[in-house]
């Protein structure tokens, strides 16, 4: 299932792609690099991929399908991992590296793409859009919809996918 779904929103980003003149998707992965773990309030697991703007555009409207990817294997590799990824924020908080309220990773996944300030232009806003349409629609069951953040004024988080 992980790779049928995976390789059915990539052929949906490649036709798109095609059609649209954009650059190709990226390709299978043996070993996908995550930005960042976290746990939120909830005690889910939150996957996030930090982009920065300046960067190649492709890099910043395809990161919904490279965050689909890790959702995915995190998917299946969470129950197994658990008491692992547990033991390691037991050590972080004991080390004073987490604060001591931190909760216990008890829930889901939950998947975040996340911008400092929001400087990209219509073109990709729009490709990124259209990308995160894409990645939604071939999520592991019982995972909500990727949420996309950028700083309000390099200090406030904001949530800016709502509208979709």
């Amino acid at each position: 299932m992980f790779r049928e779904a995976v390789d059915d929103a990539r052929g949906e980003l490649t036709a798109l792609a095609r059609r649209d003149n954009w650059a190709m998707p990226p390709g299978p992965k043996d070993s996908l690099k995550l930005d960042q773990l976290a746990v939120d309030t909830a005690g889910n697991l939150v996957l996030l991929e930090i982009k920065v703007v300046s960067r190649m555009s492709s890099n910043v409207y395809y990161a919904p399908f490279q965050l689909l990817q890790n959702a995915w294997e995190w998917h299946f590799a969470l129950n197994a991992v658990r008491r692992s990824l547990q033991e390691l924020l037991d050590a972080s908080v004991e080390l004073e590296l987490t604060p001591a309220h931190a909760p216990p990773i008890t829930g889901g996944i939950r998947l975040a793409v996340g911008f400092g300030e929001d400087g990209r232009s219509d073109k990709v806003r729009r490709r990124y859009g259209q990308v995160l349409e894409i990645a939604n629609a071939h999520l592991p069951p019982g995972i909500a919809l990727l949420e996309t953040w950028v700083l309000a004024e390099g200090r406030q988080p904001v949530r800016v996918d709502r509208s979709r």
